[in-house]
């Protein structure tokens, strides 16, 4: 130790002077506990070290970090490291960083020294010999098929290869298809045709169980056939209600099939009772409601009668109301007519009216009445009441 100017400087002090006079300079020492690593790192550097502990530490605090948060400060950490930062401080703060959440899930630390790799998986084994002899058709049961997986040539039955002949081939490419490994499903032969169910019961002479309408609203009835202007042929009787508004029901079962919406009809109504019977209402001005659901919603033009298409068929029980009606606009009555096609009237014979069913299959619609109701309907008879549409012929109906 030296003693200079009252002060004392020991010697050791004095050989660390020396070589950093040597080396270029005095260097300022900022901490008494600073490492070797931290007198080369940069202000910059070190400010950006302090913000990284300060950024991992509040994430200890909070939780942890989204993934691409952990991303930035990895690679921050790694340049940091590159650029001489100080060790100490970047592993701690990597082992803290592993102790985070990340995005729901742990963080794994990552350290300077890299994970093993796995193994190399293992070669799969060789394929088991070929069986010294040929597959041939007594091998196979013909219920399951082998499995071609390995080509054409070789099939693999019960864990055994073997070399297939023509035969065998033959018989797998017809029963298993020529890439199957299950058998075809052979197509099963057709069931017996069913016949066809009838959509109408035969009965060519049904009974009416119930009246049509109120009969104490009919004041007159015009029995068929009549003819009008044109000449027009009238096979159907008459129903005169004088603009009365009257209902109209289902004089048996019956199913309405088709019928005509037309302006100033406005509903004529065609019913299936049979397979040999219809029915037909004429001049209906208010069907019930599910009828007008099945024609079309505007109307034909006027005195376009012909059938329509309905969307459905509409079935009524005897009784079952079918609407109500005031009749024409002129005359204040309505059809009823029915048809049998067992029936030949005298108009079949007749070339100027043989051309529809309509005309040539027309009978008396009260016939299907019994003999008590069928004599409420002829009381009201009286085919002057009709006007201009003169009765043709003898009557359809026999008093």
């Amino acid at each position: 130790m030296r003693i200079e100017s009252g002060f004392v400087i020991p010697q050791a002090m004095l050989l660390v002077l020396a070589l950093l006079v040597v080396g270029g300079g005095i260097a300022l020492v900022a901490s008494s506990g600073a490492t070797q690593n931290d007198f080369s790192q940069s202000d910059d550097e070190a400010s950006a070290l302090a913000e990284l502990e300060r950024e991992v530490n509040f994430a200890a605090k909070s939780g942890g970090v989204s993934p691409d948060t952990y991303e930035r400060i990895t690679d921050e950490l790694d340049r940091l490291e590159n650029a001489g930062g100080s060790t100490e401080r970047i592993r701690a703060l990597r082992e803290l960083l592993g102790t985070l959440e990340v995005g729901g899930s742990k963080a794994v630390a990552k350290t300077g020294i890299p994970s093993p790799k796995p193994p190399p998986p293992a070669p799969p084994p060789p394929p088991p010999p070929i069986a010294p002899l040929f597959a041939s058709l007594p091998l196979y049961d013909r219920t399951t098929c082998p499995d071609s997986s390995e080509g054409n040539d070789i099939f693999i039955r019960n864990g055994i290869r073997y070399r297939v002949d023509q035969e065998v081939r033959r018989w797998a490419e017809e029963f298993c298809g020529p890439d199957a490994s299950t058998p075809l499903v052979p197509t099963p032969p057709p069931e017996p045709s069913q016949p066809p169910q009838p959509a109408c019961e035969s009965n060519a002479s049904p009974s009416f169980t119930n009246h049509i309408t109120d009969m104490s609203k009919v004041n007159y009835i015009g029995p068929p056939p009549t003819m009008g202007a044109g000449p027009s042929l009238k096979p159907h009787s008459y129903i005169g209600t004088d603009h009365a508004r009257v209902p109209v029901y289902a004089p048996t079962d019956m199913t309405l099939e088709t019928g005509a919406y037309f302006e100033g009809g406005p509903y004529g109504l065609d019913f299936r009772v049979s397979c040999e019977v219809t029915l037909r209402f004429g001049h209906i001005t208010e069907p019930i409601e599910e009828i007008r659901a099945v024609f079309p919603a505007t109307p034909a033009p006027a005195n376009d009668s012909r059938s329509q298409q309905i969307t459905r068929k509409v079935s009524f029980k005897a009784g079952e109301l079918v609407g109500y009606t005031t009749g024409t606009s002129a005359a204040g009555n309505w059809d009823f007519g029915v048809y049998n096609s067992t029936v030949r009237n005298r108009y079949a014979d007749d070339p100027a009216w043989n051309i529809s069913a309509t005309y040539t299959t027309a009978v008396c619609p009260f016939d299907y009445f019994s003999a008590a109701m069928r004599a409420a309907y002829v009381a009201k008879f009286n085919s002057a009441a009709l006007g201009g549409n003169l009765p043709h012929g003898d009557p359809f109906c026999k008093i």
